[in-house]
């Protein structure tokens, strides 16, 4: 029998932007006049960095180059024993919508909204939930 636990597995950089690239659904969290505000939005991870896609109609979050953001994004399966979350902190550039036509798997920045570029300069997730553990030798 192999061994299960649920102690959180801390993953690499290189592993957690590997998972943003199988999802495109998250949460970015920022300040607007020193309050906090978390917006729902989709993102993709390509060349470096995460480009986020969200619709503002009230235009509510004003963007300017160089804020500190942070997204979140995770994926559990279905009865919520087992994911795992990743969290990317950067600073925000503005993209220009043009700058969608370069994106794989973004369908639905088609649909208005705005884009801002997120760096990569902080990284971090984790497993969590029952995993197998590898029996040691």
């Amino acid at each position: 029998m192999v061994p299960m636990t649920t102690t959180p597995c801390e993953l690499s950089e290189a592993e957690c932007i590997a998972l943003l690239g199988t999802t495109n659904f998250g949460q970015l969290a920022l300040t607007r006049g020193a309050l906090p505000t978390v917006v729902p939005v989709h993102f993709v991870a390509h060349a470096g960095e995460v480009v986020v896609h969200f619709v503002d109609p009230d235009d509510r979050v004003p963007w300017l180059d160089g804020d500190i953001a942070a997204l979140h994004a995770c994926v559990f399966v279905d009865d919520g024993s087992a994911g795992w979350r990743v969290c990317v902190t950067g600073r925000t550039r503005v993209a220009d919508a043009r700058d969608a036509r370069d994106l794989p798997r973004a369908p639905w920045i088609l649909d208005g909204g705005r884009l801002v570029r997120l760096s990569l300069d902080h990284v971090c997730g984790e497993r969590l939930g029952r995993r197998a553990l590898v029996a040691a030798g």
